[in-house]
């Protein structure tokens, strides 16, 4: 008797993603989401070559999130970029933004109440539209990975 394996599915556009308040949609083809390594230790050597593991206290992750030109996800994103980028400017204080991405066919799940963004997006033209990349900081991260797999 063979044992059947249950199959998972996968698709961006069923993976949940909301940053400031703004539904996101419009992806890019390819790596839509990275998130950046997090460094939990730093190695230190002295001049005898001893080395010491220092642990690093900071919990915060970088994300590149790239949209197309034509997604409304992108207008409503700049408007929320430049409101956080005015006040800062104006007033001094940063105001972070919260964020929250779900896989829903893995389980994991990243969430932050303080988000800001790093870069100002640029853009190409030409034949085709090039994808916006936008690059954030989430700081007080909470990161669940894959749960569902485990079963």
């Amino acid at each position: 008797m063979a044992l059947v394996t249950p199959m998972k599915a996968f698709s961006l556009t069923a993976c949940l993603l909301n940053i400031g308040g703004v539904p996101i949609s419009g992806f890019a083809d390819g790596e839509a989401l990275t998130f950046d390594e997090v460094p939990q230790f730093e190695i230190l050597t002295g001049s005898d070559g001893m080395s010491v593991a220092c642990f690093k206290a900071h919990n915060h992750i970088g994300a590149t999130l790239r949209l197309m030109q034509h997604s409304k996800a992108y207008m409503m994103l700049m408007l929320v970029l430049e409101a956080q980028r005015l006040l800062a400017k104006t007033t001094g204080i940063l105001t972070p933004l919260p964020f929250s991405y779900t896989d829903p066919s893995t389980g994991t799940n990243i969430t932050g109440a303080y988000c800001v963004f790093m870069t100002i997006p640029g853009f190409s033209v030409g034949e085709q539209p090039g994808p916006i990349e936008f690059k954030l900081t989430i700081g007080t991260f909470l990161s669940v990975r894959g749960a569902l797999n485990l079963v």
